[in-house]
């Protein structure tokens, strides 16, 4: 794979990612959100850090770019593996990172 499809794929998979999160979590499932505050009700939340998500986004989207990028058929086998690795680390980081704190 060269550097301009590494690129192209970061940075269009980046905006994917990034739109997809905000479709999903601030739009789909804000009145889930709403009604699950918990004991945090009438406490104000500090909002995220937007640079700290895209980021993120832009990572994972490398992420998947090397991982399809390297593969030389593709095939839906190979989709799938790539799926299934990619939903694991994201999986791996989250949990060491939410019991790290």
């Amino acid at each position: 794979m060269d550097i301009k499809r590494l690129v192209t794929g970061t940075v269009v998979g980046g905006i994917a990612v990034y739109g997809l999160g905000f479709l999903i979590f601030d739009t789909a499932l804000r009145e889930f959100y709403a009604a699950n505050a918990g004991s945090a009700t009438g406490v104000d939340r500090a909002s995220p850090l937007i640079w700290a998500v895209a980021v993120g986004s832009v990572m994972y989207a490398a992420l998947i770019t090397l991982g399809i990028g390297g593969r030389s058929g593709a095939t839906l086998g190979t989709g799938m593996t790539v799926g299934q690795w990619s939903a694991f680390s994201s999986g791996a980081l989250l949990t060491s990172s939410s019991t790290a704190s």
